[in-house]
């Protein structure tokens, strides 16, 4: 995803396990790039014009990574929020008609579901921490963090 881009997070991402793990993919571009963005930002010589363009670019990347991170977190939790309603609703289901195996197999379908959303805060948990570190190595004469 290239700067100025932004992806819009609809609900209905949340429907779709392998839509919503893509969603969060395109978003994590950020991450995924960061060394190449900071060796491409940061410039290496002394010059006092070079100092204040670097603290500049790494203040705006840091601001650009918070951003991405707040931005995925809410949509982790939205959908994290969905399928909590729908398990809790399908429970109610299941405990009206425990025979239907219908429900029962739904009710699977979304625990399924709901654990693997629970895996992207962690996943998400790991990317952060893995590019902060990244950023404040890079950028820690430039800004405290």
């Amino acid at each position: 995803m290239s700067e100025g881009q932004e992806l819009k997070f609809s609900p209905t991402l949340c429907q779709d396990i392998i839509g919503f793990q893509d969603y969060l993919k395109r978003l994590r571009t950020i991450d995924d790039s960061i060394i190449l963005n900071l060796n491409t930002r940061i410039l290496t010589s002394s010059s006092k014009h070079d100092e204040i363009q670097n603290t500049e670019n790494c203040k705006r990347f840091h601001d650009q990574l918070i951003e991405a991170y707040q931005s995925r977190d809410r949509c982790i939790q939205a959908c994290l929020a969905d399928a909590e309603s729908k398990l809790s609703e399908l429970k109610k289901a299941r405990e009206a008609n425990s025979s239907d195996l219908e429900v029962q197999k739904h009710l699977r379908r979304e625990q399924t579901k709901m654990r693997m959303m629970q895996k992207e805060t962690v996943v998400e948990e790991i990317i952060q921490d893995r590019s902060l570190k990244a950023l404040q190595e890079r950028c820690r004469r430039y800004i405290n963090f």
